[in-house]
C-alpha cells in the first residue's frame, strides 16, 4: 500500500514538473517569439534582437609640441649689398658679358627695405627668372638710397641714363650691353600685377620685358670661328665646350672654369669656347659636327689645335664621357690632351691644375 502511494506522488510531481516547464508564464520569451494573436488583429512585427556594445574607440594620439624654443624661419638674405662698390661690380659684368655673349641687368633700388623692392628680390629667385638671368643676364643689385656709396651710385645711374627719383619705391631697370653702354633703362611702375591691387609685380610683366631686351642669340659657329682666330694668333689651342644650364655637371665645370686661378692657368696654353646648347643658334649641329651624336652625359668637350684640328674628344666610341675630370685616370687624360694640343704646357702648371680639380671636386662632395 505504501509503494502504491509513493508510484502516485511520483507521477503527480512529473506531471507538474511538466505542466510547469510548457508553461508561457513561466519560459522565458524568445526574441522571435509571437505573442498569441486576438481575431482580427493586426499580427505584431518581431522585435529586433539587442544591438551588441559598442566597442570604445582608442584615443587619438596627442601631438607633442617639440621640446625647446620654436626656431623662426630663415630670413631671405637680400641681394643688395650696401658697401658694393658698383663700378667694379659692372667692370666684372662685362667681362662675364662678353665671354658668355650675354648683356648686363642693373636693378637701381630707391627703397631696399620696401615691400616691392622684397618682392621684386622674390621673383627674382623663381626658377623661370633664374633660368633667363642664368642664360641671357649678369644680374648688378645696386642700394641707391642708404649707405656711404649711395650718393655715388645715384650719380652713376643718372651717368647711364637712369632717372631715380627720391623716395621712389620702384626700382628702375637699366640693360647695358657687352661692353657697358646703356641700352634702355626702365622704371618697374608699369610692371605691377594690376589684378592684385598693385602690391605685387607680375612675372609675366618682368619675364616679357627682360625677353626683348636680351641680346640676340649668338651663332655657335660665330663663337668658334672667333675662338679659333684667337688661338691661332696667341699660339693656342681651343678648349670648345658644350654645356646645358640647369644641367648639374655643366654648372659645376663652368664653376670651376670660372675661378680666376683656373681662368689664368688655361688662359696660358687654350681659348676657352663655351657653347650653350639651349640658347645658341646651330649649337646641337655644331656638337653634331664635332662626333657629339651619342652623348652620355654633360659637359662635352672638343679639344682643337690652333688651326682648328681636332686632338681629342671628352668622349668617344670605345670611352664613355670624361665631361668634368673628377678622378685620377680622368684628370690624367684630360692634361694628356690638353699638352697635345698644346705642347707648351709645363709640369708645374699641370701640377696646378690637377690639384685645383681635386680641391674643387672635395669641395662640391662636401
Amino acid at each position: 500500500m505504501l509503494i502504491m502511494r509513493s508510484r502516485t506522488a511520483l507521477f503527480a510531481a512529473a506531471a507538474c514538473a511538466l505542466a510547469c516547464a510548457v508553461c508561457p508564464a513561466q519560459q522565458p520569451a524568445h526574441p522571435f517569439s509571437q505573442p498569441p494573436q486576438s481575431p482580427g488583429q493586426q499580427p505584431t512585427p518581431p522585435a529586433q534582437p539587442p544591438r551588441p556594445p559598442q566597442q570604445a574607440q582608442p584615443n587619438p594620439p596627442r601631438l607633442v609640441p617639440p621640446q625647446g624654443p620654436v626656431q623662426p624661419p630663415p630670413k631671405t638674405v637680400s641681394p643688395i649689398d650696401p658697401a658694393l662698390d658698383v663700378r667694379a661690380a659692372i667692370d666684372a659684368a662685362k667681362a662675364k658679358a662678353r665671354a658668355e655673349s650675354q648683356r648686363i641687368l642693373v636693378i637701381w633700388v630707391t627703397n631696399p627695405d620696401g615691400e616691392l623692392s622684397r618682392n621684386f628680390a622674390d621673383i627674382s629667385r623663381t626658377a623661370d627668372l633664374q633660368r633667363l638671368f642664368g642664360l641671357e643676364f649678369v644680374p648688378v643689385w645696386v642700394d641707391a638710397a642708404t649707405g656711404d656709396k649711395a650718393a655715388s651710385n645715384r650719380e652713376l645711374a643718372r651717368s647711364l641714363g637712369a632717372d631715380l627719383k627720391p623716395g621712389e619705391v620702384h626700382p628702375v631697370l637699366t640693360v647695358l650691353d657687352e661692353q657697358g653702354k646703356p641700352v634702355l633703362s626702365h622704371p618697374m611702375s608699369d610692371l605691377i600685377d594690376e589684378t592684385r591691387r598693385g602690391r605685387v609685380y607680375s612675372p609675366l610683366k618682368i619675364h616679357d620685358f627682360l625677353l626683348a631686351s636680351k641680346a640676340p642669340s649668338p651663332a655657335a659657329q660665330a663663337l668658334l670661328d672667333a675662338a679659333t682666330a684667337r688661338a691661332a694668333k696667341e699660339g693656342k689651342c681651343v678648349h670648345l665646350w658644350f654645356g646645358e644650364f640647369g644641367d648639374e655637371w655643366s654648372g659645376k665645370y663652368r664653376a670651376w672654369l670660372e675661378q680666376p686661378d683656373v681662368a689664368a692657368l688655361l688662359g696660358k696654353y687654350a681659348v676657352t669656347a663655351h657653347i650653350e646648347l639651349l640658347r645658341d643658334t646651330g649649337a646641337t649641329d655644331l656638337m653634331t659636327q664635332f662626333g657629339g651624336t651619342h652623348v652620355d652625359s654633360l659637359p662635352w668637350w672638343a679639344i682643337l689645335a690652333s688651326d682648328g684640328r681636332v686632338i681629342a674628344l671628352s668622349q668617344s666610341d670605345k670611352t664613355p664621357n670624361i665631361g668634368f675630370p673628377t678622378d685620377e685616370v680622368e684628370i690624367r687624360s684630360f692634361l694628356a690632351y690638353l699638352r697635345q694640343a698644346n705642347p707648351r704646357l709645363t709640369d708645374a702648371d699641370a701640377k696646378a691644375i690637377r690639384e685645383s680639380l681635386l680641391a674643387f671636386n672635395q669641395r662640391k662632395a662636401q
